[in-house]
């Protein structure tokens, strides 16, 4: 069976949506946001570990420096639904990072800025579940990255 154009859209924008939240959510160290974002069987590859789940990906936060500062930019998006409970999605990911010394400090605002830490290409599957849409996987190799 397949979506009409309406539909197609509906989870095209639900998927992209959670996308969007999820690094929202990392930016503003709202870390409980960023687990919200997984399915309870979801995959992140992030940083050379696979993080399993709400759990894994909370776990992983704690790592991170309270004086660390990110932003990332989504672009060049592209959405396609499977289905209306499943989407795939790739996208560039380009991130700005500072980590101001010592490592507990709240980071400076505005941080200073130089070139991008890296720029990625990123690929996500999504499934639509009884809480919403979550990120079943998510994945990053990068295409550029700052030496």
């Amino acid at each position: 069976m397949s979506l009409s154009e309406i539909d197609q859209l509906v989870v095209e924008r639900a998927a992209e949506r959670v996308i969007v939240k999820l690094w929202s959510a990392l930016d503003s160290a709202d870390f409980e946001g960023v687990a919200n974002s997984f399915a309870d069987d979801g995959v992140w590859h992030r940083q050379g570990k696979q993080l399993a789940g709400p759990a894994g990906v909370r776990a992983a936060m704690t790592e991170r420096p309270k004086s660390a500062r990110t932003r990332h930019l989504i672009t060049n998006a592209l959405v396609d639904a499977v289905d209306e409970n499943n989407a795939e999605m790739q996208f560039y990911l380009t991130v700005y990072h500072h980590t101001a010394e010592p490592a507990d400090a709240p980071p400076p605002a505005p941080a200073p800025m130089n070139v991008p830490l890296t720029v990625a290409l990123a690929k996500a599957s999504l499934r639509k579940n009884a809480s919403g849409w979550k990120i079943h996987e998510l994945n990053s190799a990068d295409t550029f990255r700052r030496r």
